[in-house]
């Protein structure tokens, strides 16, 4: 589970294009309308994820339960 993570402070452009797991807690999280900002944190630092909740209502569900401890697995556009 553990093994093809990425850590936060390790996410670069290398990692464009590329489906990575990023493990952490949510610093915070900013809802503007559909588009959804998080900011990851772990021991390595911290990376923005952006979601677009207008997607799927499976995703804006799932968007409106994220916080504090959280694990995400996300794919960099």
């Amino acid at each position: 589970m553990y093994q093809d993570r990425v850590y936060c402070g390790e996410v670069s452009r290398a990692d464009l294009g590329k489906s990575i797991k990023l493990f952490g807690w949510v610093d915070k999280k900013r809802d503007l309308g559909g588009i959804v900002f998080i900011e990851l944190r772990d021991v390595s630092g911290v990376v923005q994820v952006v979601a677009d909740s207008s997607d799927s209502s499976s995703m804006e569900d799932a968007l409106a339960q994220v916080r504090g401890t959280t694990v995400f697995t996300t794919h960099t556009p």
